[in-house]
């Protein structure tokens, strides 16, 4: 029977893990993430200058662009963003997990998978308010892109296979992580209520969640 690992050598092997799993990101090649995200930045920089040049806050400035351009606006949706913590939780998730996703499909694939849920994750977020009644004026983020990537990574096809443990220890396995938190979130939103009414839930979270789970059964 080998000896029992002590505290100091589970935190040297988690520590090494982290290395290992940093090591392997820092080599991964993903030109379309690395232009989505400057696209992304790009815009939000935009946002906050426009900012103060008028004196608005970025949330009044996204107001005021819908109300006032909605071509514009709407036509930009999947990449303005309502303030700093909504951009950077999508911006973090883009760049890591598309990164990874990346890696995964050719690049004509790859690029219709993030099209796809631009597209997908801004109608499912006009649509979902439609049947209260109520009217989609706005929509914006790029979370859709970001729960799209996501979620890919659960429904792909693993090289190693899902019960494989040491897989989490990978890029691979962040990403599959980062997927099965997204659906959690989703769930949760859904099941948190308030029910049958205008603000349910986020459609284009859901909308995102649903492209990336699609997409993995058949783009992969």
């Amino acid at each position: 029977m080998p000896p029992e690992r002590g505290p100091d050598e589970r935190v040297a092997d988690i520590v090494a893990g982290g290395r290992e799993v940093a090591s392997e990101f820092r080599e991964l090649e993903a030109p379309v993430t690395r232009s989505v995200v400057s696209v992304v930045v790009f815009v939000f920089v935009g946002q906050a200058l426009a900012g103060l040049k008028t004196g608005m806050t970025i949330p009044a400035l996204v107001r005021y662009l819908f109300a006032e351009h909605a071509v514009v606006a709407w036509t930009l949706s999947p990449v303005l963003h309502y303030g700093g913590l909504h951009f950077l939780f999508n911006v973090v998730t883009i760049w890591g997990v598309g990164a990874i996703v990346e890696q995964t499909l050719s690049r004509r694939r790859y690029v219709s998978l993030l099209v796809l849920a631009a597209v997908g994750s801004t109608a499912a977020s006009y649509l979902a308010k439609a049947p209260f009644g109520a009217v989609q004026t706005s929509t914006y983020g790029s979370s859709g892109i970001a729960y799209a990537v996501a979620t890919y990574s659960v429904a792909r096809e693993s090289e190693h296979g899902v019960s494989d443990l040491q897989e989490l220890a990978s890029t691979d396995g962040i990403a599959r992580i980062a997927g099965m938190i997204a659906i959690l979130l989703v769930a949760y939103d859904i099941a948190a209520g308030p029910y049958a009414a205008a603000n349910w839930f986020n459609g284009s979270h859901l909308g995102g969640a649903v492209v990336g789970l699609v997409s993995g059964q058949y783009l992969s």
